[in-house]
């Protein structure tokens, strides 16, 4: 079986259905976009095979043209007689082309929803289809979980990074209390995550991942701008240029000097821009959360990762 997979900015609708699939062939279809294209298909590459070379694919000569797109996937897929579409990524022209080729050879397509809460993929849907006059629903399938490691998340979207762990300044203490109150709640946690060449500008408290959804925290101990600064981080990072919009973005702080307002001006803009932010009540003590802190922690994340 080939799986082919139509690729834009977005990595993770096409790595999921194929570590799902796990497809004999995997075609990626890209276009001469370095950003928005060809480094994510790169990216992709590397996780399914190992190497990035992408001579067997197939380069796209004109993004927006479904019937050249058309023509170009059916010399390229001449002869393969069990195929299957993704229309999930790259550009709208690009689907419709995917289209007309899988109803000329009587193909299945599959989507990935990614819409949902927040607008994020919140659990992994796959949805078939059967061309034909139209787009005909066969079927929903919620994928497994564990398809996605969050060493895999973030190497589909950056070229390296580093794991740095908690801070060793104060703000490290409540770093560890947060991890050790999910450590038995999600299935994997990385700290101090740094992207490669940033310089230690960009970095990333906690990265979390339950089943096949991520978010990234930002855990701040309190203080004057502590709310600011963490916003800034997060939609420095967790954008759709950089980590994608498959991240989920949480803001954690602890009450500090500056609280009695609750700092309610970056909350408002917090909210605009579709990041949760966490309040406790109490600053950890021995290293542990306060309890109904810890309690409001995890149903707050369950919202966000169910």
């Amino acid at each position: 079986m080939l799986l082919v997979s139509f690729i834009g900015e977005q990595p993770i609708p096409n790595l999921l259905p194929i570590r799902h699939l796990q497809p004999a062939e995997n075609l990626l279809v890209y276009t001469a976009n370095e950003n928005a294209s060809q480094k994510p298909a790169r990216r992709l590459r590397k996780l399914v095979t190992g190497s990035v070379e992408l001579s067997a694919d197939l380069l796209l000569n004109d993004a927006y043209r479904p019937d050249k797109i058309r023509e170009q996937l059916e010399k390229r897929l001449a002869g393969h007689s069990e195929v299957i579409f993704n229309l999930t990524g790259g550009t709208k022209p690009m689907a419709l082309a995917g289209l007309e080729a899988a109803r000329n050879m009587n193909a299945p397509c599959i989507y990935m929803q990614t819409e949902g809460r927040y607008d994020r993929d919140q659990r992994s849907v796959l949805y078939w289809y059967t061309p034909g006059q139209g787009l005909s629903f066969d079927r929903r399938e919620e994928l497994p979980r564990n398809l996605l490691d969050i060493d895999s998340y973030l190497r589909a979207h950056l070229d390296g990074y580093s794991e740095d762990g908690f801070s060793r300044t104060g703000g490290g203490i409540l770093e560890q209390a947060v991890a050790a109150a999910l450590e038995d709640f999600v299935d994997e946690i990385k700290a101090g995550v740094k992207p490669l060449g940033t310089k230690d500008q960009v970095e990333i408290d906690l990265l979390v991942r339950r089943g096949n959804q991520v978010a990234a925290l930002e855990v701040k101990s309190g203080g004057q701008g502590s709310g600011k600064k963490a916003l800034d981080q997060l939609t420095t990072m967790v954008a759709r240029e950089y980590l994608g919009t498959y991240a989920a973005r949480v803001i954690i702080t602890n009450p500090g000097p500056d609280d009695d307002a609750r700092q309610a001006w970056y909350k408002a803009l917090a909210r605009a821009l579709r990041v949760t932010v966490i309040e406790f009540n109490q600053p950890p003590r021995n290293g542990r959360l306060d309890t109904q802190d810890a309690h409001n922690l995890r149903l707050r994340l369950a919202e966000l990762l169910p």
